[in-house]
């Protein structure tokens, strides 16, 4: 929300604030989570097509490393984030991939996109689920894991952040020797009315969630992590 810097107004509970003093606080909708909060995650069934755009993330967008008409696997690299701000590209579904496309992002921007055509069986609800977030996932091995070696497979992984710009993570992560990290925050916290999407992710997969947070504390050399919840 956008707030003029041009006066300020006291407030007895939260002191000096910016703002035009024509409200206090701002605005405060309704959450209405409780319309999915209890609901949980459902696996949707795999589309006939897929076009994935080579830029889905902040920074420089993916080569490809496909061509028409090769089958691929749920999983496999289909664009390789070579920038160090990059990330990965991975196909969604079993399938051959088709000619290339080109689409118009959000803001306006035209890439260069695979299409994979669906083909044979695909990967389906608890299947995919535990492809996912099943197995068993570290709890105390990281700490034997090479801080650069798990910055490289989140990288392969083409892992982003899901805050709207998708910056690769694995660019978070790298540590800075100048500037050493004490406490690494893990934010769960959903301050959109509606939004229930990490608070689900929170009471179905924690054991995923711990894993990746253990595995970016050791990655950043941080001493200690919290979870924020709402």
């Amino acid at each position: 929300m956008p707030i003029s810097m041009g006066k300020h107004k006291r407030n007895k509970e939260i002191g000096w604030f910016p703002g035009s003093g024509t409200f206090a606080r701002g605005i405060h909708p309704r959450q209405r989570k409780t319309f999915s909060g209890d609901a949980a995650i459902e696996i949707m069934p795999a589309p006939e097509k897929v076009v994935l755009p080579l830029l889905q993330h902040i920074g420089g967008p993916c080569t490809p490393v496909v061509k028409p008409k090769q089958e691929v696997a749920f999983g496999d690299m289909v664009g390789k984030g070579e920038a160090f701000v990059s990330a990965s590209l991975h196909a969604s579904i079993n399938g051959v991939v088709q000619k290339m496309e080109v689409v118009t992002l959000a803001n306006g921007r035209h890439v260069q996109a695979i299409a994979i055509r669906s083909q044979g069986a695909q990967l389906s609800g608890q299947r995919l689920w535990d492809r996912l977030y099943g197995g068993k996932w570290p709890q105390k091995s990281y700490q034997d894991m090479e801080p650069g070696k798990i910055s490289a497979a989140i990288h392969a992984a083409g892992i982003v952040g899901l805050g709207g710009a998708a910056f690769p993570t694995h660019v978070k992560i790298t540590p800075d020797e100048n500037k050493p990290i004490h406490t690494l925050i893990v934010n769960g916290c959903e301050c959109e009315p509606y939004l229930t999407t990490d608070y689900r992710l929170m009471v179905e997969a924690p054991e995923a969630i711990v894993a990746g947070a253990m595995l970016a504390v050791r990655a950043v050399g941080a001493q200690k992590a919290y979870i924020g919840v709402e």
